[in-house]
C-alpha cells in the first residue's frame, strides 16, 4: 500500500508574534482518503539555519557547554554552535559560534553530513548542520557574549570521558548526541 500524504490545506495561522525569531503556527491538513481536516500546531523558526560543532583539542579533549536552557528550565551540557548571520555560510556561522561560545579556534573544520538534519520533524522546521573541528586550541581566554539571554560557560572534557557521558545519559542534549556519533563513525576519532 503505497503512503497516504495529507494535502496542506490553505495558509498557516499565526499564533502569537514572533519572538527570538520564532512563532507558533496552526495548519490544516487533508488526509486524501478520508478527507478528514486535522490541525497542528508547529513551531515555526525563522532562521535558516544552525550549525553545531563537535570541538575536538589536539590532546583529544571536547570542548564542550553547561548551557540553561529555557525550555528545559536546566543546564545541559551540550556541544556549541547557533544560528548562522546574514551571508554567512554554515561553516563560517560554526566558527563564528566556536569562537564567541568557547574562545577556541580549530585547525579543521569537516562538514560531517551533506544534508541539513531536523531537531524534531514532528512539530519544529528548525534544522542544523554537523560538523567536527580538529586541532582546537584556545584563542581567547575571555568569552564574550553577544546575546543578553545566553547563560552558558566552556568546559573541556577528555573524548572518553565525553563518549561515557553521552552513553551514560549526563549528555541529553539530542543535537549534542547526533553530532557526537556522526564524528565518532565519520573521522574515527580516538585518543
Amino acid at each position: 500500500m503505497p503512503l497516504v500524504i495529507p494535502t496542506l490545506i490553505g495558509e498557516p495561522i499565526e499564533l502569537f508574534p514572533p519572538q527570538h525569531e520564532r512563532t507558533a503556527l496552526k495548519k490544516y491538513f487533508q488526509n486524501p482518503e478520508t478527507r478528514v481536516i486535522d490541525d497542528y500546531i508547529l513551531f515555526h523558526s525563522f532562521v535558516n539555519f544552525c550549525s553545531i560543532i563537535m570541538p575536538i583539542t589536539k590532546d583529544f579533549q571536547v570542548v564542550a557547554l553547561r548551557h540553561f536552557r529555557h525550555g528545559s528550565n536546566q543546564v545541559m551540557i551540550e556541544l556549541p554552535g547557533g544560528t548562522g548571520q546574514e551571508n554567512e555560510t554554515p561553516t563560517q556561522a560554526v566558527i563564528r559560534e566556536l569562537k564567541e561560545e568557547t574562545g577556541y579556534q580549530a585547525q579543521a573544520v569537516t562538514l560531517l553530513h551533506q544534508n541539513l538534519i531536523f531537531f524534531e520533524p514532528q512539530t519544529l522546521n528548525s534544522t542544523f548542520y554537523a560538523f567536527v573541528a580538529e586541532g582546537c586550541t584556545i584563542a581567547d581566554e575571555e568569552v564574550k557574549r553577544n546575546d543578553d539571554n545566553e547563560y552558558c560557560e566552556p568546559m573541556v572534557v577528555p573524548l572518553n570521558q565525553w563518549k561515557a557521558m553521552v552513553r551514560n545519559g549526563e549528555v541529553v542534549d539530542a543535537k549534542s548526541i547526533v553530532v557526537t556519533h556522526l564524528a565518532l563513525c565519520e573521522r574515527a576519532l580516538a585518543p
